[in-house]
């Protein structure tokens, strides 16, 4: 159970987000929408705690999030932020980089992330090419069946089908809400078609100060 009560986020005394509420219960899906600027990655980044609140709270599974207990929420969630940036050449790279995070150790299964890649739509294969050979759609779903090895509570996912076409959007979600840990999946979309799948949506603009 994930629960936002109140919060507002500032970027250099400009507020970008305000008085914000919401609740997902465990396995569920969420699309955040709203229009460009109204703080929809910035929610994501609060509720990972790379940005700070400057009030209200949030809680998982009942433990609020505070410099204390931040180690733990990243322990417990995943997140996919819009622009990937690789510091590695290939895919198998950036694959055990990821996997081999201090909050991610003993997540590490080849075998399962095969499997998931054919699920996605991907070729077993792709292991063994450059990043700069495969396109932002197959990047995208490389990180999308890592993040679901990692088994975590939660998945955060900032505009996760911006390269797909409308069969892999179709693909991806599915995979997604039919994980056998059933995470709660939290996605910041523009994407009509994933929003629509999603058991709700919930739009932000109203709460920005633009």
């Amino acid at each position: 159970m994930l629960e936002i009560e109140n919060i507002t986020i500032e970027y250099d005394k400009k507020c970008v987000l305000r008085n914000f509420s919401m609740s997902a219960e465990g396995g569920t899906s969420v699309a955040v929408i709203g229009a460009s600027g109204c703080g929809k990655s910035s929610l994501l980044k609060a509720i990972i705690g790379i940005v700070p609140m400057n009030c209200g709270s949030i809680k998982l599974n009942g433990v609020v999030l505070s410099p204390q207990s931040v180690y733990e929420y990243r322990r417990r969630i995943a997140y996919l932020p819009q622009e990937l940036t690789f510091p590695c050449e290939w895919v198998r790279e950036i694959i055990e980089l990821t996997l081999n995070l201090k909050a991610n150790q003993g997540c590490d299964n080849r075998g399962v992330l095969l499997d998931y890649f054919v699920k996605l739509g991907l070729e077993k294969d792709i292991l063994e090419k450059r990043l700069s050979e495969i396109s932002g759609g197959q990047r995208q779903r490389v990180m999308i069946a890592v993040a679901a090895l990692l088994k975590k509570d939660v998945i955060l996912l900032d505009e996760p089908t911006s390269a797909l076409d409308s069969e892999s959007t179709h693909r991806t979600f599915d995979f997604l809400t039919t994980l056998k840990h059933r995470p709660t999946i939290i996605a910041v979309t523009h994407d009509k078609v994933f929003a629509q799948k999603c058991d709700k949506s919930i739009n932000i603009s109203n709460y920005a100060n633009n």
